[in-house]
């Protein structure tokens, strides 16, 4: 063949395969015959780096006599490690691999992280540490800085090179899976040292253009505050006061205090580093037209920013989204729809969440109330009326650009590939949040739902009608403008007709529903929901996510049980036998709430559960059926009492009352944090 250059091409790729296959030798053969076929040159340096890397692999007794060479045999010996080799091994080999390539720099580095070398401060207190701390970390980087401004080591290209070579496999086997991977899930001392080998080199022209090494000193950053207990774009949190203040004791602001002043920049910078670095690598693959390297940038911001995103706080870190999603716009979405949606819906939150007004409630004081007041609170049997705002004109520009990006996810949506499954969940929450801005930009959504573009068949399918029906119930009642919505027993006859593809996101809607039409006395529609949802109750998670949203899948069926059975005591009409069945039902939820481990779901159905059976407890007989339901509601107090702790996660109750009462998106927005 007189294609030399291809036939190079696949010796150098033979070559890769048969390294690692740990078959060295055959390895060095192809490497030699791709040396052989090189006649342009194009591929020289990189032959040559390889070629003596694989040479030094075969030395099993004599020990190099370069330092560059040493390094890349501890390197070798760090990647070719057994599995079960422990980190601590692994380490040792790189520390030594970037002593040999770096003295002085690398022991500079090295001490930075080490708290053994932090003094305990001015005052010894708390936070004079950590100020110290936070100085000591600050003055190694300046020294690394100014002793690479001396540096001039003509060696410096080949060993960036064979580091950009071999760090990659190593950053995800050793630098951070496997450092981070142990019993008690504790972050370890020291982490990431393959960014502590680039770090003499930091400088250096050949990473700065680097992918690579951005995405590895973001996941370093990261780590380095998570040993603060901070997570990324987080504050610095004052550290509290055991100490017993002394009589006339004032407390100051820390704020005022030049030491926790020092420590909080320090934290917030590395926060700004880590995101730049990230932005910096989404950069390259744009500019590279990559998009798997925009791809894992937006899956990374995501992940280590969920804590933010799940808390409303998407505004914090707008900018660096509203970058990546112009990379993702650029380059493609690399096959991957749920992660554009996703990144969609954090973009067009964090444009509109500061603009929603929050509800003003006027409380019913007293039977002189004003009229208007009283008809409201009568309709809707409430104590509390909201008052109707208008969205601040300030912000129609963001609602505006949130909506054409909701309508760009959903249109993308419409237009996948037929083989490329788009998850329900994500749509859910786009929709949500799509329906949300609707009603700031003061526009209503026809009775055909789904996108602008009414005549797509493909964005009038039956779950995206009934998701976007739901979210226009739930923004109605808040004040703003109500929506013109469907019958609620067409969304019911829709949903449970409509084939879902998530069980999880069926159960919601169908409990949201039940809700909604208990609020508007709708008794059958009731019963209806209520009875499909705890007769199949066993068949919603016929897509293996049983095990993670286990919890949750049962407070949604708490609740649904309740709702029955208050349905059911409000439609009494003085029969004993509907009392009974209502006691059954609160009996139920009690117990879904116990598996639950909710104790206020639990303590709810509960109450409910006495009040009904109240007016039997008169009779022996009456008091003997009830026995045995008593028994099980005590033993779910306990149970759910015994994880009581679990203050952090909201009731769903409280969430599902939330969200028909507020900002109306979906309570799969908060379940999947997004």
């Amino acid at each position: 063949s007189m294609l030399i250059l291809l036939r190079c091409q696949v010796h150098m790729e033979i070559a890769r395969i048969e390294e690692d296959g740990d078959r060295i030798e055959a390895a060095v053969k192809h490497l030699q015959k791709a040396i052989h076929l090189n006649n342009s040159g194009q591929y020289e340096e990189h032959l040559r780096l390889t070629f003596n890397r694989l040479h030094l692999c075969t030395m099993l007794y004599k020990p190099p006599e370069r330092l560059e060479d040493q390094a890349i045999m501890m390197i070798e010996q760090a990647k070719r490690g057994k599995q079960k080799d422990n980190v601590r091994k692994k380490r040792s080999l790189l520390i030594n691999a970037g002593l040999a390539l770096s003295p002085d720099s690398f022991q500079i580095v090295l001490d930075s992280e080490n708290e053994a070398k932090v003094s305990s401060g001015k005052s010894k207190s708390q936070i004079s540490y950590l100020c110290a701390k936070a100085q000591h970390h600050i003055k190694s980087v300046e020294k690394v800085d100014e002793h690479l401004k001396h540096l001039r080591n003509e060696n410096d290209r080949e060993r960036v090179l064979n580091l950009m070579d071999r760090t990659d496999p190593l950053v995800q086997e050793i630098a951070w899976m496997q450092i981070l991977k142990n019993s008690e899930n504790r972050p370890r001392k020291k982490v990431a040292l393959c960014i502590l080998l680039f770090m003499p080199f930091l400088k250096h022209p050949l990473l700065a253009n680097n992918k690579m090494y951005f995405f590895v000193s973001f996941q370093a950053t990261v780590h380095l505050l998570r040993l603060q207990g901070i997570e990324l774009n987080d504050h610095a949190v004052p550290p509290e006061d055991t100490s017993q203040c002394r009589p006339g004791y004032v407390s100051y602001l820390l704020e005022s205090d030049p030491e926790w002043k020092t420590y909080s920049l320090w934290i917030d910078y590395l926060s700004q580093y880590a995101m730049e670095n990230f932005q910096r690598a989404a950069d390259i693959g744009e500019e590279l037209n990559e998009a798997w390297i925009v791809h894992n940038a937006v899956v990374y911001i995501l992940n280590y920013n969920r804590h933010l995103i799940s808390s409303g706080r998407q505004r914090e870190i707008l900018e660096y989204l509203q970058t990546l999603l112009g990379a993702i716009k650029t380059v493609g979405h690399n096959g991957s729809t749920a992660i554009l949606l996703m990144l969609c819906n954090a973009v067009a939150r964090g444009l509109i969440l500061c603009w929603i007004p929050k509800p003003k409630l006027t409380e019913k004081k007293d039977a002189a109330t004003d009229r208007s007041i009283k008809a409201a609170v009568k309709k809707h049997e409430k104590a509390n009326v909201i008052q109707s705002f208008s969205v601040d004109p300030s912000g129609l520009s963001d609602i505006k650009a949130a909506l054409e990006i909701c309508e760009f996810a959903l249109n993308v949506t419409t237009g996948t590939i037929p083989n490329e499954k788009v998850p329900i969940a994500a749509q859910q929450q786009i929709i949500a949040t799509w329906v949300k801005a609707k009603q700031l930009n003061q526009q209503q959504i026809r009775l055909k739902l789904g996108t602008e573009e009414e005549n797509n068949d493909d964005a009038q399918n039956p779950t995206a009608r009934i998701l976007v029906g739901l979210e226009m119930y739930s923004c109605n009642g808040l004040g703003l403008m109500d929506f013109t919505v469907p019958s609620l027993s067409q969304l019911v006859k829709l949903a449970l007709e409509c084939s879902w593809s998530d069980s999880l996101v069926e159960l919601q809607t169908l409990t949201r529903l039940t809700y909604f039409a208990y609020v508007s006395h709708d008794y059958e529609i009731v019963m209806t929901c209520s009875k499909r949802i705890l007769q199949s109750d066993e068949n919603f998670f016929h897509n293996g996510d049983s095990k993670k949203y286990e919890i949750v899948r049962q407070e949604m069926l708490s609740i649904t049980a309740c709702i029955q059975g208050k349905s059911i005591m409000e439609n009494l009409s003085g029969r004993k036998h509907l009392r009974v069945t209502a006691s059954k039902a609160f009996v139920q939820s009690a117990r879904y709430g116990g598996e639950a481990r909710n104790y206020s779901l639990v303590m709810f159905a509960a109450r409910h559960f006495w009040n009904t059976c109240l007016p039997l407890l008169g009779s022996p007989h009456d008091r003997e059926q009830f026995k045995e339901p008593t028994e099980i509601i005590l033993k779910n107090i306990i149970k759910a009492e015994s994880k009581n702790k679990q203050e952090d996660m909201l009731p769903l109750h409280q969430w599902i009352t939330k969200d028909f009462q507020s900002i109306g998106l979906s309570v799969g927005c908060f379940l999947s944090g997004m």
